[in-house]
């Protein structure tokens, strides 16, 4: 993702920010990131959006081993955190988000076009 958000940078040199959503619930895809990978797709967005407060509050000189240099100032754009999509399929989430088989696609991937506004 901080390779993205590099090359994000490089073409479109105006960019201010880019915001991030993890995945919604995986557990109806079968071999295309399932659970618990697009729970734990989560942490990544987390740990890139973490890796840049502490290059920012460390000068930006220290670069995370991982997610390279997301220095505000050398190359990346602000990154933020968007709606946080996953909820564990019909269990509802505090806010009570659930994701029924009939709000994802035939491929098992994607929320269909009728799918419940989250």
């Amino acid at each position: 993702m901080g390779t993205i958000v590099r090359v994000l940078k490089t073409r479109y040199p105006n960019m201010k920010q880019v915001f991030f959503s993890s995945r919604i619930y995986g557990g109806y895809g079968g071999g295309l990131n399932p659970e618990p990978e697009a729970y734990e797709s989560g942490f990544a967005v987390k740990w890139l959006i973490q890796a840049q407060i502490r290059q920012m509050e460390s000068g930006g000189v220290v670069q995370d081993a991982r997610a390279g240099d997301l220095n505000l100032n050398t190359g990346a754009p602000w990154l933020g955190w968007a709606a946080y999509l996953w909820a564990d399929g019909t269990t509802p989430r505090s806010d009570g988000l659930v994701w029924n088989r009939s709000d994802i696609d035939t491929d098992g991937v994607h929320p269909t076009e009728d799918a419940p506004e989250q």
